[in-house]
């Protein structure tokens, strides 16, 4: 479709939002050409619902380095229709992979070897989280199992220690099947969640 279709369609589809009696929507990891999207919308005057956006630039360290340079955003830019809120990353699958400290039960364990799906190893996502901490970034990271929690939390506490990350609100997304231990670990550096029902 082309960049006309595309807002088009965007527009059509919050104004079915609209009707419904919905004023603003969170969409949680758009790449750069979707949020240049958005903001020509709001040029037009076609965006009729507020938006705040993460972006999702993807890759190593480097890679969203590059990403972030090149595109000159910039966190928390935008205003009350349209706001940059920050950088999606994520650590495991959702309900049919949520990384978890033991494994699936049967059938779905695979004999015990099946603890679901880890898409961002250790190092690479310490180091993105690290680089973005460095830039100012506010981080949400995609995780459902417990073990991803205990991922995102070890990483998030490490860059808390080198930029405290109090009143930044970087959270964990959906946060579908934390333990009691990860609580303490969340309230000290002031995350939120992102879940739902």
């Amino acid at each position: 479709r082309s960049r006309e279709q595309h807002m088009a369609a965007r527009a059509a589809d919050y104004t079915t939002l609209n009707a419904a009696g919905l004023t603003s929507v969170r969409h949680p990891g758009v790449s750069v050409d979707d949020y240049r999207l958005l903001q020509e919308m709001q040029r037009r005057g076609l965006l009729t619902m507020r938006v705040h956006a993460l972006l999702r630039p993807g890759g190593d360290a480097s890679a969203v380095a590059r990403t972030l340079d090149a595109s000159g955003l910039r966190q928390g830019e935008g205003d009350a229709w349209l706001r940059l809120g920050g950088i999606k990353l994520a650590v495991d699958g959702g309900f049919e992979g949520g990384l978890m400290r033991a494994p699936y039960e049967e059938p779905f364990g695979e004999g015990g070897t099946f603890r679901g799906l880890q898409t961002m190893d250790r190092e690479r996502f310490g180091a993105v989280v690290r680089l973005l901490n460095q830039r100012g970034w506010r981080v949400a990271t995609h995780a459902v199992g417990d073990a991803a929690m205990d991922l995102v939390l070890d990483t998030y506490e490490r860059a808390h220690a080198e930029t405290p990350l109090t009143g930044r609100r970087w959270s964990i997304e959906h946060a579908f099947i934390g333990r009691p231990d990860h609580l303490p670990r969340i309230k000290a550096m002031s995350l939120a969640l992102a879940v739902q029902n």
